[in-house]
């Protein structure tokens, strides 16, 4: 038996098993179907445990956190649609983003039914409008810019109601120089928060232009907020002491 047959039943018990697997993989997921709509239709009870669930993976380690659900058609949550769904949640992580507190009201929306059911995962197929509020620590801003990796030591936003000062400092062969700025915040591309420093000073002398540039070039965005997949925009941001406020 030369190499090209030795090659040709190889490929042929690929493609076999192969085959069986996409076989095994359909009917797992015929079943899971048939479950998930018996269920729904049975108890619809069950299925907002499940996106509770689902939303303690999305909002990690919360200190509190509140589902509420508005009445919805029995019908409509077979195709994994909701009427409304507010979430109010307290000291959460989303990714590496610390809240202090939100609150979330998802309206009109469609969840992917399979992928609760089978993942536990809470997917978003169609969302019609969402409004929300929440706060983010100056900590957690802080640990942000940390990741930036700036050529500054101990660079930190300290924030204050209506006010955001930044400083830092960096060490020569003979010197420590200290770096301070006010700033503010800005939205762009509306999930992105950039920082603007106003005027940058170097133990308390004025920075060239090209240097705030360069430090603006390296620290933004600030904050990213593509990780939070249920918020179109946001539209305001408002400071408090040690905190920032986001809403739509």
């Amino acid at each position: 038996m030369n190499c090209t047959h030795l090659r040709l039943i190889f490929l042929g018990g690929l493609a076999l098993f192969l085959v069986k697997i996409s076989t095994l993989n359909a009917a797992q997921d015929r079943q899971w179907r048939r479950e998930m709509i018996g269920e729904v239709i049975d108890n619809p009870e069950k299925i907002k445990e499940r996106v509770k669930n689902a939303l303690h993976k999305y909002f990690k380690e919360p200190e509190y956190i509140k589902v509420k659900f508005f009445p919805t058609k029995k019908g409509d949550l077979v195709a994994g649609y909701f009427s409304r769904i507010d979430v109010n949640v307290r000291n959460a992580k989303v990714k590496e983003l610390k809240l202090d507190e939100g609150f979330f009201s998802f309206r009109d929306i469609t969840i992917k039914l399979f992928n609760l059911y089978r993942d536990g995962d809470l997917r978003i197929k169609k969302l019609k409008d969402t409004q929300f509020r929440f706060t983010v620590t100056e900590e957690s801003i802080n640990a942000a810019i940390l990741e930036k990796k700036l050529p500054l030591k101990n660079a930190r936003l300290a924030i204050l109601p209506g006010q955001l000062y930044f400083r830092g400092f960096f060490k020569t062969l003979f010197f420590k120089s200290h770096v301070e700025t006010k700033g503010r915040l800005a939205i762009k591309n509306n999930k992105h928060i950039y920082f603007y420093p106003d005027r940058l000073k170097l133990n308390s002398l004025p920075i060239p232009g090209f240097v705030k540039r360069t430090l603006s070039r390296k620290i933004n965005p600030i904050i990213d907020l593509d990780d939070f997949n249920f918020i179109q925009s946001i539209a305001e941001i408002n400071l408090q002491q040690g905190l920032v406020e986001f809403k739509n």
